[in-house]
């Protein structure tokens, strides 16, 4: 019996075997997968404990943040305990930066945290 994870690549691969016209990528796509749960389970175990983590030092830490630095910490905390996803960009070192910036007077109200997505762009020069 196909776990709910196993009938998910199944429809997933039937729907790229009809969208696909490469002969070499239709067969690889028709191969059995076998998934195994115990993986998954240690993956997610370990990003949801890391998540965990940082959402109790952050919680240790907020009362000792200056108002200053008070809407970067919150829209840090709001961006990394997002969900699993973020939580493993947040541990690979990607870089975060804020934007979106709310003002009341001159005092900063909110700011919205976000990964920056770097991309290389190769171009040849003629000498």
């Amino acid at each position: 019996m196909a776990t709910k994870v196993e009938r998910l690549l199944a429809r997933y691969r039937e729907l790229l075997k009809e969208h696909i016209s490469n002969e070499e990528v239709r067969l690889a796509l028709e191969m059995p997968v076998k998934v195994n749960m115990m993986n998954i389970h240690d993956y997610s175990t370990y990003f949801q404990g890391a998540r965990m983590a940082f959402v109790r030092v952050i919680e240790f830490l907020l009362p000792y943040v200056t108002a200053k630095d008070r809407p970067y910490m919150e829209a840090m905390f709001r961006l990394i305990s997002k969900d699993i996803k973020h939580t493993a960009l947040w541990i690979s070192g990607q870089e975060i930066a804020f934007r979106n910036f709310e003002r009341k007077g001159k005092k900063l109200v909110s700011v919205e945290a976000y990964f920056v997505e770097r991309r290389v762009v190769n171009v040849e020069v003629k000498p």
